[in-house]
Order: C-alpha cells, then structure tokens, then sequence
C-alpha cells in the first residue's frame, strides 16, 4: 500500500519480492554508477582558458642604434658578397597566433635566396623568415670581416 489519502506506505505490497536485474543491460560496477554523480566541466573549455591566459609572451623591443647600425651592415655584407655557403644563425622575433607578444626564435642554416622586393630569407630547409622579423644574424663570415 503506497501513501495517499489513507495515510503514509507501509510498502508490505512489495517489501519481500527480489530486485529487479535487467535482461537488456548489464550489471553496472559501484565505481561506474558513482562515476555518473561525479562533478562535471559546467564551462567546457574555462580551463583551457585560463592555462592560455597564464602562459607567457615575450614583447618585441625596438633594436637600439648600434644593433640596427651592426644588423644592416651585416645584410649588406651578406647582399655584397653573394650567398654565403657558411652556416648563418638568424635570431627571429615569431608573433604568437593567439595573444599579444611572440617569442624569440633561433633559426641556424644556409641562406638559399634573398628577396628584398618580397622582404623574405629563404633558408637552405625551404623556410622562409621575413627581413623585418630578424633581431640579430650571427656566422663567422662576420667574424672574419670584423663585423
């Protein structure tokens, strides 16, 4: 007798029949019926928001004088004298696709091509790195030339 009108259940209709075990599904482990109360992501994404918010950007600096005075006539050594076949290591500021700022990248192969109309160096491995990114070349051409 379930409550109602007459009163509260005492539940004697069905107090001694057995549990009811499923034929279409299979017993449910206690860690798998738990596992559906566990909490869940409400903000999906929130927390790939926030770890993207805390990484860190570098800011791009302006060159100073003697760094722009050095970096030009390196590109005009490099301009003047042909390709050079020694191995060049170019530092590059590389813009971050999602926030503010980028990072600073270290790029070492042969120069294939130089395109000034275009503003890009095309490295050896078919990369290519655009002039205006460039923060610093480094090779022992300019050792030997004394630039």
């Amino acid at each position: 007798m379930r409550a109602g009108p007459q009163g509260p259940a005492d539940y004697s209709d069905i107090i001694n029949h057995q549990r009811h075990v499923s034929k279409r599904f299979a017993h449910m482990s206690a860690t798998d019926r738990a596992a559906q109360f566990l909490p869940f992501d409400a903000l999906s994404g929130f927390d790939d928001s926030i770890k993207e918010t805390a990484r860190l950007t570098d800011e791009r600096r302006a060159l100073g004088e003697g760094e722009l005075n050095t970096l030009n006539a390196r590109m005009a050594f490099i301009l003047n004298q042909g390709l050079p076949s020694d191995e060049i290591e170019l530092t590059v500021f590389v813009n971050d696709l999602k926030k503010s700022g980028g990072c600073f990248k270290v790029i070492r192969g042969r120069i294939k091509k130089i395109s000034l109309p275009d503003g890009f160096i095309v490295m050896d491995d078919c990369s290519s790195v655009s002039i205006s990114d460039i923060c610093y070349i480094e090779s022992e051409i300019f050792d030997a030339a004394g630039i």
